[in-house]
């Protein structure tokens, strides 16, 4: 990365500030390597899908049904890891009712303290409501 901010400065392009990142508690795979990264280089991350499609938002097995555009999340993206996600939302739904708070508040409360900010898709004005 040293390399590539020098070549970078020596011709006057713009710096990288920010990594946009698949992050959740379900996919937490970028905290093997690339979190460091970003720290070693005082980056940014702004992850998106926080909520891992709305599957950290409702008890396990109870999502409604989704947007026809978004058949990629339910089987590629999240589809061949249902077993080992299962323990995460019970453990999400678990807290929330503890607190008597909403699933995606917990979700995004734990988000809040790993990242700098969040790219959260809400399509309408309730989905924002704590």
């Amino acid at each position: 990365m040293a390399q590539m901010n020098d070549y970078m400065k020596e011709h006057n392009y713009p710096q990288f500030v920010s990594i946009q990142d698949h992050y959740n508690l379900i996919y937490r795979e970028d905290e093997r390597e690339l979190f460091t990264f970003a720290h070693e280089n005082n980056l940014g991350l702004t992850p998106y899908s926080p909520l891992a499609s709305g599957r950290l938002a409702h008890p396990f097995g109870t999502q409604i049904t989704r947007r026809k555009q978004d058949l990629f999340s339910e089987k590629d993206k999240y589809g061949k890891t249902v077993d080992i996600d299962r323990p995460i939302i019970d453990e999400v739904e678990k807290i929330a009712q503890n607190h008597n708070i909403s699933m995606a508040a917990v979700a995004l409360a734990w988000l809040k303290t790993k990242v700098n900010a969040l790219i959260v898709g809400a399509t309408k004005v309730h989905h924002l409501e704590l």
